[in-house]
């Protein structure tokens, strides 16, 4: 099946409108939709952490507005557009642009996509150096942190 996995705070959105947000690409890509957040949709909204992610992998497409559902779309290498919450608060969204920036995926903002192929195209090879490269620098300070010393 394929389909676009919806992941969008409903408070923030009138739901019986939501559907205009997504419909010209799920009828123009013959996608169905999954909603995870719309609690009337009971075998979705339920869903636990490892079904969460086998969503995310199998989609394709994701529309969120969470930091956790950018961060499993980069890491799966799936095509995402990132929502901006209404309400949010500089705060909330703060760690979602630093994410956007960080690894140059700020075209993934719903603001920035024009277009079907803009959706569904996405490069991620510049990805593996940068995680690399921010994997080490955690890894550092926790070894710092806790005074631990490398074994060479």
């Amino acid at each position: 099946m394929f389909y676009l996995l919806c992941q969008l705070k409903v408070d923030d959105f009138s739901w019986p409108f939501m559907p205009i947000l997504y419909w010209p690409l799920t009828k123009d890509n013959k996608l169905e939709v999954v909603n995870l957040a719309v609690i009337s949709e009971k075998d979705t909204y339920i869903t636990g952490p490892n079904e969460f992610i086998d969503y995310i992998n199998s989609c394709s497409v994701f529309c969120t507005d969470s930091f956790h559902g950018v961060v499993f779309s980069m890491l799966l290498e799936k095509p995402f557009i990132i929502y901006k919450r209404n309400e949010s608060s500089t705060p909330t969204f703060s760690r979602i642009d630093t994410l956007l920036d960080k690894f140059n995926l700020n075209s993934r903002r719903a603001e920035n996509i024009k277009t079907t192929e803009e959706i569904f195209h996405i490069d991620y090879s510049h990805l593996p150096p940068i995680l690399e490269a921010e994997r080490k620098k955690s890894l550092d300070y926790l070894k710092e942190s806790l005074n631990v010393k490398d074994e060479n």
